[in-house]
């Protein structure tokens, strides 16, 4: 590792702990070290290197334990630096914020493992096909133990499509989306995955979540299956799913309200329990 990419750390490390240099210089004093903010800045820079004594302060004050994973992306317990700050803030969440992080390691995990099999399969198909010496077409094959994302499909929700046609299987949350009053969301949560047609909207889609009810009509009716992006936030005027306490809503995010379309239903005033979900997307397409 050269003097800039170390430099480049020290100072990830100090904007991590939320300190100024000026900060880190009087902590230091404090120690009875003395270090000016010129030589700290110079540390940050690459033109000077810190001997071992004062990187093992400044990781001191930084609160880097471990030092070995910050500077070489290698633990002592086989673990990266990202993957213990991870498992750091994962023990400092309460039991309903490690059910979330749980809930969302599930989906990714399955999706990886989809893709996956949908690899092994794919890959299967192109030697049988390089082994075709009649040199006839190719031809799509017939369903079986090699495209496992297709036989764990419900055949209430399957959707049929051209062979032509690019799809990809998604996660499925089957009716959760209340557009009504509201449905429990993370509890007994019962999931599905279906394939779902390819498009720029459904490339962006972390899960695809169910409507109930009709409060958002005429955007979205009851039984629409609509394509939802993950995140934290969104913007007035865009349309989320929500939660409340248990309940799971799809509303349009208003200034100071979640909005329903269906003027026959009350707008959800603000609350800090409300949380962010996800983005909508728009409906699949079949």
């Amino acid at each position: 590792m050269d003097n800039k990419a170390f430099g480049m750390i020290l100072r990830k490390l100090r904007t991590a702990a939320e300190l100024s240099v000026k900060e880190v210089t009087d902590r230091l004093s404090v120690m009875g070290i003395e270090l000016s903010e010129k030589t700290l800045y110079g540390y940050e820079k690459g033109i000077r290197m810190p001997n071992a004594d004062m990187l093992i302060y400044l990781c001191q004050i930084y609160r880097c334990s471990d030092i070995l994973s910050a500077f070489t992306g290698k633990s002592m317990e086989g673990l990266t630096y990202p993957e213990t700050q991870m498992l750091t803030h994962y023990r400092s969440l309460d039991s309903h914020g490690r059910s979330h992080v749980d809930t969302v390691l599930g989906w990714e995990a399955e999706r990886v493992q989809l893709w996956e099999e949908k690899l092994r399969g794919l890959s299967d198909t192109v030697v049988r096909f390089a082994r075709d010496e009649t040199g006839a077409a190719f031809s799509r094959p017939a369903a079986d133990a090699d495209t496992p994302a297709d036989s764990a499909q419900d055949p209430d929700h399957t959707i049929a499509f051209p062979s032509e046609t690019r799809v990809r299987t998604i996660t499925y949350l089957q009716r959760m989306a209340s557009a009504g009053s509201g449905e429990f969301l993370f509890d007994d949560l019962p999931t599905d995955t279906i394939q779902i047609k390819v498009t720029p909207q459904s490339e962006h889609a972390d899960f695809v979540i169910g409507v109930n009810g009709d409060s958002m009509e005429p955007t979205y009716s009851d039984g629409d299956m609509v394509l939802v992006e993950k995140t934290p936030e969104i913007h007035t005027g865009e349309i989320g799913i929500f939660i409340r306490g248990g309940d799971c809503f799809i509303k349009e995010a208003g200034e100071n309200r979640l909005i329903s379309h269906n003027k026959n239903y009350p707008d959800i005033p603000p609350s800090g329990e409300i949380r962010v979900v996800g983005r909508v997307l728009g409906r699949i397409e079949t």
